[in-house]
Protein backbone atom coordinates (compact mmCIF):
# COMPACT_ATOMS: atom_id res chain seq x y z
CA UNK A 1 0.00 0.00 0.00
CA UNK A 2 1.46 3.38 -1.02
CA UNK A 3 1.86 5.99 1.72
CA UNK A 4 -0.27 9.13 1.33
CA UNK A 5 1.46 11.99 -0.41
CA UNK A 6 2.15 15.26 1.42
CA UNK A 7 -0.88 17.01 -0.08
CA UNK A 8 -3.22 14.26 1.16
CA UNK A 9 -1.62 14.37 4.62
CA UNK A 10 -2.03 18.14 4.89
CA UNK A 11 -5.64 17.94 3.76
CA UNK A 12 -6.37 15.19 6.29
CA UNK A 13 -4.72 17.16 9.11
CA UNK A 14 -6.61 20.34 8.26
CA UNK A 15 -9.88 18.47 8.45
CA UNK A 16 -8.82 16.84 11.73
CA UNK A 17 -8.57 20.22 13.44
CA UNK A 18 -12.13 21.15 12.51
CA UNK A 19 -13.35 17.66 13.38
CA UNK A 20 -11.68 17.87 16.79
CA UNK A 21 -13.26 21.30 17.32
CA UNK A 22 -16.70 19.88 16.58
CA UNK A 23 -16.10 16.76 18.66
CA UNK A 24 -14.83 18.52 21.78
CA UNK A 25 -16.07 22.12 21.67
CA UNK A 26 -19.29 21.34 19.83
CA UNK A 27 -20.23 18.77 22.46
CA UNK A 28 -20.18 21.55 25.06
CA UNK A 29 -21.82 24.28 22.98
CA UNK A 30 -24.72 22.43 21.34
CA UNK A 31 -26.52 21.51 24.61
CA UNK A 32 -26.56 25.19 25.64
CA UNK A 33 -28.14 26.45 22.43
CA UNK A 34 -25.26 27.00 20.03
CA UNK A 35 -25.73 25.84 16.44
CA UNK A 36 -23.02 24.93 13.94
CA UNK A 37 -24.04 27.12 11.02
CA UNK A 38 -24.07 26.35 7.31
CA UNK A 39 -20.66 27.73 6.43
CA UNK A 40 -17.40 26.30 5.18
CA UNK A 41 -15.87 27.78 8.33
CA UNK A 42 -16.49 26.35 11.83
CA UNK A 43 -18.73 28.89 13.55
CA UNK A 44 -21.01 28.02 16.44
CA UNK A 45 -23.71 30.65 16.98
CA UNK A 46 -26.36 31.25 19.61
CA UNK A 47 -29.15 33.75 18.93
CA UNK A 48 -30.51 35.84 21.82
CA UNK A 49 -33.95 37.44 21.41
CA UNK A 50 -33.54 37.57 17.64
CA UNK A 51 -31.23 40.58 17.96
CA UNK A 52 -27.91 39.38 19.39
CA UNK A 53 -25.57 36.64 18.24
CA UNK A 54 -22.94 35.04 20.44
CA UNK A 55 -20.25 33.41 18.30
CA UNK A 56 -17.49 30.90 19.01
CA UNK A 57 -15.04 29.68 16.40
CA UNK A 58 -11.56 28.23 15.90
CA UNK A 59 -8.73 29.86 13.99
CA UNK A 60 -5.58 28.19 12.70
CA UNK A 61 -2.51 30.03 14.01
CA UNK A 62 1.17 30.06 13.14
CA UNK A 63 3.13 27.56 15.24
CA UNK A 64 6.55 28.68 16.45
CA UNK A 65 8.32 25.41 15.65
CA UNK A 66 8.53 23.30 12.52
CA UNK A 67 6.56 20.08 12.88
CA UNK A 68 3.91 21.73 15.05
CA UNK A 69 0.42 23.05 14.38
CA UNK A 70 -1.37 25.73 16.39
CA UNK A 71 -4.90 27.02 16.87
CA UNK A 72 -6.93 29.25 19.13
CA UNK A 73 -10.56 29.59 20.14
CA UNK A 74 -12.27 32.93 19.55
CA UNK A 75 -15.51 34.35 20.88
CA UNK A 76 -17.49 37.47 20.10
CA UNK A 77 -20.84 39.23 20.23
CA UNK A 78 -22.64 41.07 17.44
CA UNK A 79 -26.09 42.53 16.87
CA UNK A 80 -28.40 42.46 13.87
CA UNK A 81 -28.19 46.27 13.88
CA UNK A 82 -24.69 46.45 12.41
CA UNK A 83 -24.49 47.02 8.68
CA UNK A 84 -23.54 43.43 7.89
CA UNK A 85 -22.95 40.09 9.58
CA UNK A 86 -20.55 37.88 7.64
CA UNK A 87 -20.05 34.33 8.87
CA UNK A 88 -19.24 32.87 5.46
CA UNK A 89 -15.78 34.44 5.61
CA UNK A 90 -12.88 33.01 7.64
CA UNK A 91 -12.53 33.92 11.33
CA UNK A 92 -9.65 36.24 10.46
CA UNK A 93 -12.16 38.52 8.72
CA UNK A 94 -14.12 38.85 11.98
CA UNK A 95 -11.15 39.15 14.32
CA UNK A 96 -11.76 42.89 14.96
CA UNK A 97 -14.77 42.10 17.18
CA UNK A 98 -13.63 38.79 18.66
CA UNK A 99 -11.26 37.81 21.46
CA UNK A 100 -9.21 34.66 22.03
CA UNK A 101 -8.22 32.28 24.80
CA UNK A 102 -4.74 32.06 26.29
CA UNK A 103 -3.17 28.65 26.62
CA UNK A 104 -2.23 27.98 30.27
CA UNK A 105 1.54 28.22 30.81
CA UNK A 106 1.82 24.62 31.98
CA UNK A 107 0.49 23.43 28.60
CA UNK A 108 2.55 25.71 26.35
CA UNK A 109 5.28 24.43 24.08
CA UNK A 110 7.01 27.79 24.67
CA UNK A 111 6.52 30.06 27.69
CA UNK A 112 5.73 33.03 25.46
CA UNK A 113 3.39 31.16 23.10
CA UNK A 114 -0.25 32.01 23.83
CA UNK A 115 -1.86 29.70 21.27
CA UNK A 116 -2.56 25.97 21.61
CA UNK A 117 0.11 23.98 19.77
CA UNK A 118 0.66 20.27 19.24
CA UNK A 119 2.91 17.97 17.16
CA UNK A 120 1.78 17.75 13.55
CA UNK A 121 -0.09 14.54 12.59
CA UNK A 122 -0.55 13.56 16.27
CA UNK A 123 -4.32 13.23 16.65
CA UNK A 124 -4.10 12.32 20.33
CA UNK A 125 -2.08 15.46 21.05
CA UNK A 126 -4.57 17.50 19.03
CA UNK A 127 -7.53 16.16 21.02
CA UNK A 128 -5.68 16.74 24.29
CA UNK A 129 -4.98 20.39 23.43
CA UNK A 130 -8.57 20.82 22.27
CA UNK A 131 -9.73 19.59 25.67
CA UNK A 132 -7.45 22.14 27.34
CA UNK A 133 -8.79 24.86 25.04
CA UNK A 134 -12.33 23.79 25.91
CA UNK A 135 -11.66 24.21 29.63
CA UNK A 136 -10.22 27.68 29.06
CA UNK A 137 -13.18 28.56 26.82
CA UNK A 138 -15.61 27.55 29.58
CA UNK A 139 -13.69 29.66 32.09
CA UNK A 140 -13.12 32.78 29.98
CA UNK A 141 -15.18 33.02 26.80
CA UNK A 142 -18.54 31.54 27.81
CA UNK A 143 -19.05 33.68 30.95
CA UNK A 144 -18.28 36.82 28.96
CA UNK A 145 -20.70 35.94 26.18
CA UNK A 146 -23.38 34.78 28.61
CA UNK A 147 -23.34 38.18 30.29
CA UNK A 148 -23.98 40.08 27.04
CA UNK A 149 -27.66 39.21 26.73
CA UNK A 150 -29.40 42.55 26.12
CA UNK A 151 -28.76 45.39 23.69
CA UNK A 152 -27.83 47.65 26.60
CA UNK A 153 -25.21 45.12 27.66
CA UNK A 154 -23.92 44.91 24.09
CA UNK A 155 -23.35 48.68 24.24
CA UNK A 156 -21.56 48.36 27.59
CA UNK A 157 -19.44 45.45 26.32
CA UNK A 158 -18.35 47.34 23.20
CA UNK A 159 -17.68 50.58 25.07
CA UNK A 160 -15.24 48.77 27.37
CA UNK A 161 -13.51 46.55 24.82
CA UNK A 162 -14.21 47.74 21.28
CA UNK A 163 -14.92 51.46 21.54
CA UNK A 164 -13.67 52.04 17.98
CA UNK A 165 -16.62 49.91 16.79
CA UNK A 166 -19.15 52.03 18.67
CA UNK A 167 -18.89 55.09 16.46
CA UNK A 168 -21.41 57.56 15.02
CA UNK A 169 -20.60 59.64 11.94
CA UNK A 170 -22.04 62.75 10.33
CA UNK A 171 -23.69 63.30 7.97
CA UNK A 172 -25.87 60.18 8.14
CA UNK A 173 -25.18 58.49 4.80
CA UNK A 174 -26.59 54.98 4.91
CA UNK A 175 -26.76 54.68 1.12
CA UNK A 176 -22.99 54.86 0.71
CA UNK A 177 -21.57 51.61 2.08
CA UNK A 178 -18.03 52.96 1.68
CA UNK A 179 -18.62 55.41 4.54
CA UNK A 180 -19.72 52.67 6.95
CA UNK A 181 -17.69 50.10 8.84
CA UNK A 182 -19.69 46.88 8.45
CA UNK A 183 -18.71 45.80 11.99
CA UNK A 184 -19.63 49.13 13.59
CA UNK A 185 -22.32 48.87 16.31
CA UNK A 186 -22.60 52.63 16.80
CA UNK A 187 -26.31 52.86 15.96
CA UNK A 188 -27.05 50.78 19.06
CA UNK A 189 -26.40 53.97 21.01
CA UNK A 190 -29.48 55.39 19.31
CA UNK A 191 -31.51 52.19 19.46
CA UNK A 192 -31.01 51.94 23.23
CA UNK A 193 -31.31 55.72 23.76
CA UNK A 194 -27.99 55.76 25.58
CA UNK A 195 -27.43 59.09 27.40
CA UNK A 196 -24.22 58.02 29.14
CA UNK A 197 -21.54 60.49 28.02
CA UNK A 198 -18.74 57.95 28.54
CA UNK A 199 -16.71 60.14 30.88
CA UNK A 200 -16.72 57.64 33.76
CA UNK A 201 -15.57 54.78 31.53
CA UNK A 202 -12.81 56.91 29.99
CA UNK A 203 -11.48 58.03 33.37
CA UNK A 204 -11.47 54.45 34.62
CA UNK A 205 -9.62 53.21 31.53
CA UNK A 206 -6.91 55.87 31.77
CA UNK A 207 -6.63 55.53 35.55
CA UNK A 208 -5.83 51.84 35.04
CA UNK A 209 -3.30 52.72 32.34
CA UNK A 210 -1.61 55.30 34.58
CA UNK A 211 -1.33 52.68 37.32
CA UNK A 212 0.38 50.32 34.88
CA UNK A 213 2.83 53.08 33.91
CA UNK A 214 3.55 53.87 37.57
CA UNK A 215 4.10 50.18 38.39
CA UNK A 216 6.34 49.61 35.37
CA UNK A 217 3.90 47.23 33.69
CA UNK A 218 3.64 49.65 30.76
CA UNK A 219 6.64 51.47 29.27
CA UNK A 220 4.46 54.29 27.88
CA UNK A 221 5.83 57.75 28.65
CA UNK A 222 3.75 60.28 30.60
CA UNK A 223 3.86 62.64 27.61
CA UNK A 224 2.40 59.98 25.34
CA UNK A 225 -0.18 59.12 28.00
CA UNK A 226 -1.30 62.75 28.19
CA UNK A 227 -1.55 63.05 24.40
CA UNK A 228 -3.53 59.83 24.20
CA UNK A 229 -5.87 60.96 26.96
CA UNK A 230 -6.51 64.35 25.34
CA UNK A 231 -7.24 62.68 22.00
CA UNK A 232 -9.63 60.18 23.61
CA UNK A 233 -11.38 62.95 25.57
CA UNK A 234 -11.85 65.01 22.41
CA UNK A 235 -13.32 62.01 20.60
CA UNK A 236 -15.62 61.24 23.54
CA UNK A 237 -17.06 64.76 23.49
CA UNK A 238 -17.49 64.76 19.70
CA UNK A 239 -19.24 61.38 19.74
CA UNK A 240 -21.58 62.39 22.55
CA UNK A 241 -22.51 65.61 20.73
CA UNK A 242 -23.37 63.67 17.55
CA UNK A 243 -25.49 61.25 19.57
CA UNK A 244 -27.39 64.06 21.26
CA UNK A 245 -28.06 65.78 17.92
CA UNK A 246 -29.64 62.59 16.61
CA UNK A 247 -31.64 61.81 19.74
CA UNK A 248 -32.95 65.37 19.98
CA UNK A 249 -33.91 65.73 16.32
CA UNK A 250 -37.08 63.89 15.32
CA UNK A 251 -36.15 63.67 11.64
CA UNK A 252 -32.65 62.32 12.28
CA UNK A 253 -33.97 59.93 14.92
CA UNK A 254 -36.61 58.51 12.54
CA UNK A 255 -33.99 58.15 9.80
CA UNK A 256 -31.82 56.07 12.11
CA UNK A 257 -34.75 53.92 13.30
CA UNK A 258 -35.69 53.15 9.68
CA UNK A 259 -32.11 52.15 8.92
CA UNK A 260 -31.98 49.98 12.03
CA UNK A 261 -35.15 48.15 10.95
CA UNK A 262 -33.74 47.61 7.45
CA UNK A 263 -30.51 46.15 8.87
CA UNK A 264 -32.41 43.95 11.30
CA UNK A 265 -34.51 42.38 8.57
CA UNK A 266 -31.55 41.85 6.24
CA UNK A 267 -29.31 40.34 8.91
CA UNK A 268 -32.08 38.12 10.29
CA UNK A 269 -32.73 36.72 6.80
CA UNK A 270 -29.01 36.05 6.47
CA UNK A 271 -28.88 34.22 9.81
CA UNK A 272 -31.86 32.10 8.81
CA UNK A 273 -30.02 31.11 5.61
CA UNK A 274 -27.20 29.87 7.84
CA UNK A 275 -29.63 27.51 9.57
CA UNK A 276 -30.41 29.59 12.64
CA UNK A 277 -33.85 30.05 14.15
CA UNK A 278 -34.81 33.66 14.79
Amino acid sequence: MEPPNKMDTKRRQSLAINAAFKQVIGAVLEPIGYVKIKSRYPYYVRVVDGEIIQVITIKHEEALDNGYKAFNIYGGVASVYRMQIDLKSPPLSNKAWMFSCFCPKEHRHHDFECDFSYPEHDDNALLHMMEIACLVMKQNILPTLNAVCTLEKVVSYYSKSYGFLLTLTEPLDFQNANTQDVDNEGLLLIKTKCFDDGSKQLKETFSNLRTKIRDGVSDMSIDKYERLYQSAEKRRIEQFEIRMRILNNDDLYCTVLNELERRKKANQRYLQELGLTI
